[in-house]
């Protein structure tokens, strides 16, 4: 009893999708992930017809299973185009051939419009009924409107209920149920599928997410979004995950590229959304103020420098150990002093705060680049 979902990312625009297996037709190669500007899709760029089966055959799918309830969200280039989630799909990879799983959704059926389709191989036995479309049936085409598909499987009894964007599935019923003589196969992948009926270029049909549900779970309709404890685990405050602690992180979207760093004294809440394959998410969340420091550094005050844009400054904490700001580029007001506004460090006005400045620029000649420093304690006051 286990949900499972999955949804092309941006990280795999122009590859085909791992633990995804091409079956049936493979014709036209293989199925790909494309961005189109309304959302992140897995498609075949046919451009001759097919009907190519798709099959989530990794370790990251539910693999062979027998009931199931199967949700999949589409949209197609041009009206003819059909979309099917699979059920118990096998994988018979041919050149062209017959597809080889149980299948249902919408389906072209020219003149008569669009309508519901329930497919069972081997003999393709199936059964269809009209619908009412939200939209006239020439919406359907030119990826404009995203079709929702549910597909439920028990034992031999098939259901299938479609809906629009934007309607709200609740009032939508399941208006086609077939109830097969014998059950074939017993188990096997889920997925989908499609028939291209067009030759023109690029008529494909995408695919913007499957949830599948196993065990009597309901299919999901988006990603989980798990949640990482995290705790305290020295006197720096780094935290770590563990198994217990004050300070809660909620990812939106966790993978190998994900990295979620918090620093606080005080409970902390993160909600990071993800991006791309390389996001580092940092949060700062110490009880410290905002605090100003303000420090002279013309010549009359001692400081010598060739450039004020080649000083360069940092802020250390007070154990001297570890810096905690740093930048470039000083500028001074009419009476040379410096103001540093500083938010998210562990100090608070009335602190006297280690800061160090150095000169270094690049465009001197060496045998010029003489290392100037100035170090000091500098009184903190409240930022306005």
């Amino acid at each position: 009893m286990t949900q499972y979902a999955y949804q092309p990312q941006l990280a795999d625009v122009d590859t085909t999708p791992a633990d995804w297996t091409l079956t049936w037709d493979t014709t036209d190669g293989p199925w790909l992930v494309k961005d189109d500007g309304t959302g992140v899709a897995c498609f075949r760029p046919a451009v001759t017809p097919g009907h190519p089966g798709f099959l989530w055959t990794g370790a990251s799918g539910p693999g062979m299973v027998a009931d199931c309830q199967i949700y999949i969200k589409v949209s197609k280039k041009v009206s003819s185009n059909n979309a099917f989630a699979v059920a118990r799909g096998q994988l018979i990879p041919q050149a062209s051939g017959p597809a080889q799983g149980y299948f249902a959704g919408m389906e072209w059926f020219g003149s008569s419009g669009y309508g519901q389709r329930i497919r069972r191989p081997p003999t393709s036995t199936s059964t269809s009924i009209p619908i009412t479309l939200a939209s006239a049936a020439s919406a359907y085409k030119d990826f404009t409107k995203k079709t929702h598909i549910l597909m439920t499987v028990s034992g031999s009894t098939i259901t299938v209920k479609t809906w629009d964007e934007g309607q709200n599935e609740a009032t939508q019923a399941e208006t086609l149920t077939y109830n097969a003589a014998t059950e074939w196969p017993a188990a096997g992948y889920v997925g989908f599928t499609t028939w291209e009926g067009s030759s023109v270029a690029g008529s494909e049909t995408r695919f913007y997410f499957i949830g599948v549900g196993t065990g009597g779970d309901a299919a999901p309709r988006s990603l989980p979004t798990p949640t990482a404890t995290l705790a305290l685990t020295d006197a720096g405050d780094t935290a770590a995950i563990a198994a217990t602690s004050p300070v809660m992180a909620v990812l939106a979207r966790i993978d190998a590229g994900d990295l979620a760093t918090i620093l606080g004294r005080t409970p902390v809440l993160a909600a990071l959304a993800r991006t791309d394959a390389a996001d580092v998410a940092a949060i700062v969340g110490r009880i410290g103020s905002a605090i100003r420091l303000q420090f002279g550094i013309t010549k009359e005050r001692g400081a010598e420098y060739a450039s004020a844009t080649g000083l360069r400054y940092v802020v250390f904490n007070a154990a001297l150990n570890a810096a905690v700001a740093a930048g470039s580029n000083l500028s001074t007001d009419a009476g040379g002093v410096v103001t540093l506004d500083l938010n998210g460090t562990a100090y608070n006005p009335g602190d006297y705060v280690p800061v160090l400045v150095t000169e270094y620029n690049a465009a001197l000649a060496p045998q010029a680049r003489v290392v100037r420093t100035m170090f000091g304690f500098i009184p903190a006051t409240a930022a306005p």
